[in-house]
């Protein structure tokens, strides 16, 4: 039956390139040089030039959702700064340097949170997944600590290869010997190749200029992999998603 859907897969693909790219691309503003100490003169709509930074990026997306107008203490969580978020609150930290698959907020902005209603409570609208991806960049990157990502971020033998190990991504004619769609993902290496849909599965040190990111989530529809399930969770894709933005193991500029 694997095989059976990796077959069907193949033959959807030029339809599911078109299909699986995010409808909220990253945002686009200009590069105020500003650190996490800068004037906070962003919007929630700016798409970062390089890594995102908390003034100009991440706090308007809170300002605009009132998370900010909440949190100036309620459930001990305060959210105006990064060390705020990396003190967190009755339920540990909010962020956690280098690594979005951890830490309190980003799973309570989601659509189905471990804990809790997701935030922002209604009648406000749900932070969408493109802004709660600038918001994971921004973790990946460091939260504004004074941190190595290299060393306290996610490794390939660490993290990565465990989760797709898992899913059986790279087993038999789906994306092992069988290479479908062009991509053998035994080896890292092996997301850093283009596909039958042209366009690499891993960009390193920018998640949203490959494919996998996006494949692996619901809005990728019929082409969610891995084919048929189990699918990884929104944790793990940021993981996914943190790893690549720190350079999949490779140095980024």
């Amino acid at each position: 039956m694997r095989r059976l859907a990796c077959l069907a897969a193949l033959l959807v693909l030029p339809c599911l390139t078109a299909c699986t790219e995010v409808g909220d691309r990253w945002y686009t503003t200009r590069d105020t040089g500003g650190g996490d100490d800068a004037d906070v003169s962003g919007d929630a709509d700016a798409e970062p030039a390089g890594p995102p930074t908390f003034a100009d990026h991440v706090l308007p997306i809170f300002q605009a959702s009132s998370c900010v107008t909440c949190h100036g203490g309620q459930g001990g969580l305060v959210v105006d700064s990064p060390e705020a978020l990396a003190t967190g609150g009755l339920n540990g930290p909010a962020v956690v340097a280098c690594r979005p698959g951890e830490g309190t907020l980003l799973p309570k902005l989601s659509e189905d949170p471990p804990f809790g209603a997701q935030m922002p409570p209604a009648p406000s609208a749900p932070v969408p997944q493109a802004q709660r991806d600038v918001i994971a960049r921004w973790i990946a990157a460091g939260a504004g600590q004074d941190v190595d990502c290299a060393e306290a971020g996610y490794t390939w033998e660490d993290d990565i290869e465990p989760l797709f190990a898992a899913a059986k991504c790279a087993e038999g004619f789906c994306h092992g010997a069988g290479a479908a769609g062009g991509l053998d993902l035994r080896t890292r290496e092996g997301y850093f190749a283009t596909g039958l849909t042209g366009q690499p599965a891993v960009v390193p040190c920018d998640p949203e200029a490959g494919s996998l990111v996006t494949r692996l989530r619901p809005e990728a529809g019929f082409g969610r992999m891995p084919m048929g399930g189990p699918y990884l969770d929104e944790a793990d894709v940021l993981k996914v998603l943190a790893w690549i933005e720190q350079g999949a193991g490779q140095s980024c500029p």
